[in-house]
């Protein structure tokens, strides 16, 4: 694969994952993108709890914002709910145990998790806690969320941090494989060379 070729890269962008995955109708939405509004328009709110999760792999952060501080509330605390907000300014004094704290019914993400899809927040948290590239349940590497940002900052920061491209979760994906499922142009080309290590490998 040419790293910075114009086919190579859309050929990326329409990547599916293969494997014969059972979603629900609430994963279908998030994943489709359908608005917090309409999905609660058809869907029980109490369903929603674990949908967070799903949001953020898609690097949708709006809608994992709105459902972590809706139905999933409970289910997180309000570190998740900081790094996920819009021009999010985070406490000046941070526990290093609310970093590390799992959401519930969402795969045990971490506010390292969420803070990787919103640009600009994911430093913050490495001077409270230095290992910042953790899996989630499911072997998803904060790089893989990341991945999924609107913008490549968090992904251009963890990659000069040392976290590995070659990270795979239980369904043998990538960060390249995420980036390209949610449509990010300027993460699947950061940094060329690193695509190109990727490729010699897969």
């Amino acid at each position: 694969m040419h790293s910075g070729g114009r086919e190579g890269n859309n050929a990326l962008l329409k990547f599916e994952p293969t494997a014969d995955n059972y979603f629900s109708m609430e994963e279908s939405l998030v994943e489709g993108g359908a608005s917090y509004k309409e999905i609660l328009a058809g869907i029980d709110t109490n369903a929603m709890d674990g949908m967070v999760v799903v949001a953020a792999r898609m690097g949708r952060r709006e809608l994992a914002s709105a459902l972590a501080e809706g139905p999933a509330r409970s289910n997180m605390n309000d570190l998740h709910r900081e790094t996920l907000k819009t021009g999010a300014t985070l406490p000046e004094r941070i526990l290093a145990v609310s970093v590390l704290k799992k959401g519930y019914n969402n795969a045990n993400i971490t506010p390292l998790h969420t803070a990787a899809i919103n640009p600009n927040i994911l430093e913050r948290l490495r001077t409270i806690e230095p290992n910042i590239n953790i899996p989630d349940s499911n072997n998803w590497y904060t790089i893989h969320y990341a991945a999924a940002c609107e913008g490549p900052e968090p992904l251009k920061f963890l990659l000069k941090s040392g976290a590995s491209p070659l990270s795979f979760n239980k369904q043998l994906e990538s960060p390249l494989h995420v980036a390209a499922r949610a449509g990010r142009k300027d993460n699947v080309k950061v940094p060329p060379t690193t695509l190109s290590r990727w490729a010699l490998f897969s």
